[in-house]
């Protein structure tokens, strides 16, 4: 940011010392001139007081050019008041032009010297006058001169000094009134600017450089790095679950703790290093003069610890942790544009490991971005496409064989690539946000369909459909339930969420209370993968799930020994205490049924039964279990 601050140029002191000095090579130049006529008319006596104001002002110039402003301007005033009398002394007296120095000299110390000095200066000519006067009219003592004074004239010259006198410090001085008022106001003024001027270059809650004027100190840097063959390191610092703290202790505490973090970041690295506030709860550090990438690294985790040591907010003692993410100049890029880019995915790699950790940047992120990008635009047109298809995997009553529900599972029918499992493209769907679009769509279709079936005559059954967290955070769950149900003309009972347990763990009050609403409405709730998450029991009687499926990891392993059958018995008896039904996911064979029939397992899917089918091939399967032809 190129701005340059608006000051005052100079103080009524060095507007002294300016005029001083030009004053006194302007009257010195003046006597040199004089002189010239009086040198060539052999008028010696002039001469000789004309060069002694010219030395006098000489000397008065280099006195104030060393800064004895005081002495200067005293040595001028004087020096030409004595000069002038002198001249009016071998001239004509009081009828000489040399009268004329007094007014200039008046002005002249009304500009350069306080009030004092002036008074005494207008006394000293006063009593001159009336000296040259005397000596003139009545002593004699001008006795080459003709005795042309007269008491009038002396009159006439004292007036016109005391009354010019007191009128050119009273406008001198009002001027140098104005002059000072101006000199202050200017002077406010630029000290604004440069306020404006700090505040437009720096954040206002931690005083640190803000995103423009850091970006511009870091291409500075590189600039210099380049220059000196050195290296830049550029590290992008996440603070973790700001957001927590901010909603927990209020913003007063939230603005603290970035003040605290702020602190911190400055005490973690050099001085000639650079620390900038890149967002809310971002900050951007730049170490300059890298010779050893591990001196970077070492850096960054010192940053990690201090972070990690507990802030003191208003008395309350918080933990906290940061996510780093490294790119190197040269070695990664060359410019800041694309060193930012890259610290922000590896920041974001940072996060996706954990939090609290350091990721340096590495090409392979840019290329994981890239095709993560392309994936998630290929999704957003396919769903403007249709091309997503449900296929639906039945469940099985383990004790009776009988088919009493499925589960409904999203599958991409790509026009290049075939028919892709959700492994392909969940994950994008639900970073990008899609996933809440794909699944109303997956809900609406799934209600749609299994109504279809039972209005065309199968007997109803529990069609079941995967929730993601982003869905429910979104908070409008309940509404496209309603909607779908409603549109579909599906009873409620036919209807089961499966919901992870990792989302019932997110913003547990709120989301209790749409649980509870949702129950109330007729839908059931299971949790899904259950034992793969925080499998907290308190959770289970809080929300009053219906059923818990076991997840597959658990199933394959079954009949490997009895400590993983041991532990899928546990879960099955668990659910029996809290009269859930359980669902085991992944049978293929019929051992594994058998083990988890023995156990008391009440439902079963997996590739044993029957693989997720295509709406046709399932309807077939529905009516052949009904007995019903198709």
């Amino acid at each position: 940011m190129n701005a340059t601050p608006v000051s005052a140029d100079f103080s009524p002191q060095q507007w002294r010392a300016k005029r001083l000095s030009q004053i006194s090579i302007l009257v010195a130049t003046a006597l040199i001139a004089g002189s010239i006529s009086h040198v060539m008319s052999g008028n010696w006596q002039v001469v000789g007081w004309l060069f002694i104001g010219m030395v006098s002002m000489l000397l008065c110039h280099m006195l104030n050019h060393h800064g004895n402003t005081g002495v200067a301007k005293s040595l001028l005033i004087w020096s030409m008041t004595i000069v002038a009398s002198g001249l009016m002394w071998v001239n004509q007296g009081l009828r000489s032009t040399d009268i004329l120095f007094f007014p200039v000299i008046l002005i002249v110390a009304g500009m350069l010297v306080r009030v004092r000095q002036f008074v005494a200066l207008i006394t000293v000519m006063a009593i001159y006058v009336v000296f040259i006067t005397l000596a003139t009219q009545l002593y004699g003592m001008r006795p080459h001169q003709e005795i042309s004074h007269s008491f009038d004239v002396m009159s006439d010259v004292l007036l016109v000094l005391i009354v010019g006198g007191y009128g050119v410090w009273i406008l001198v001085n009002d001027l140098q009134s104005v002059l000072a008022r101006l000199t202050e106001q200017v002077g406010l003024l630029g000290q604004a600017q440069e306020d404006v001027v700090r505040v437009s270059m720096h954040d206002s809650l931690t005083g640190l450089p803000n995103r423009t004027f850091g970006r511009e100190l870091v291409e500075r840097a590189l600039v210099e790095a380049q220059r000196r063959k050195l290296k830049v390191a550029l590290m992008f610092v996440d603070l973790d679950h700001f957001k927590t703290i901010n909603d927990s202790l209020g913003h007063t505490a939230g603005d603290d703790f970035l003040k605290q973090v702020s602190t911190r970041l400055q005490a973690g690295v050099r001085k000639s290093d650079i620390i900038m506030r890149h967002g809310g709860d971002e900050f951007v550090v730049a170490l300059i003069d890298v010779a050893d990438v591990k001196d970077v690294s070492k850096v960054a985790q010192g940053i990690l610890s201090s972070m990690n040591a507990p802030f003191n907010l208003s008395g309350v003692e918080v933990a906290s942790s940061c996510s780093v993410g490294v790119s190197i100049y040269p070695d990664d890029a060359l410019d800041f544009e694309t060193l930012m880019r890259q610290v922000d995915m590896a920041v974001f790699q940072a996060k996706e490991a954990g939090r609290n950790t350091v990721i340096f940047y590495d090409k392979e992120m840019q290329d994981s971005l890239q095709t993560n990008l392309m994936l998630v635009a290929s999704i957003r047109v396919a769903l403007v496409r249709r091309e997503f298809v449900l296929h639906y995997q039945p469940v099985i009553d383990l004790p009776t064989g009988k088919l009493v529900g499925a589960e409904a599972l999203i599958r991409w029918q790509h026009p290049e690539r075939g028919l892709l499992a959700p492994f392909f493209f969940i994950n994008a769907a639900e970073k990008s946000g899609l996933i809440v679009e794909m699944g109303e769509w997956v809900l609406r279709e799934a209600c749609r369909q299994v109504s279809y079936w039972i209005k065309k005559g199968c007997e109803p059954f529990t069609i079941s459909v995967n929730l993601s967290p982003v869905q429910f955070k979104r908070g409008n769950v309940e509404e496209m339930l309603e909607s779908a149900l409603l549109e579909s003309e599906l009873p409620a009972s036919c209807l089961e969420l499966e919901i992870t347990e990792s989302t019932l763990v997110q913003d547990v009050e709120k989301f209790m209370q749409s649980l509870q609403r949702i129950k109330a409405m007729g839908i059931k709730l299971s949790i899904d993968d259950f034992g793969t998450g925080y499998s907290n029991l308190s959770y289970l009687q809080r929300f009053e799930v219906d059923k818990l499926k076991i997840d597959r990891s658990f199933v394959m392993q079954i009949m490997k020994g009895p400590q993983e059958r041991a532990l899928v018995a546990a879960i099955i008896q668990m659910a029996k205490s809290l009269n859930l039904t359980t669902n085991a996911e992944g049978i293929e064979e019929d051992d594994v049924r058998k083990e988890l029939l023995a156990l008391g397992c009440d439902l079963g899917q997996g590739y044993y039964f029957a693989r997720p089918l295509a709406p046709e091939k399932f309807e077939q399967l529905i009516f052949q279990s009904s007995n019903q032809p198709s």
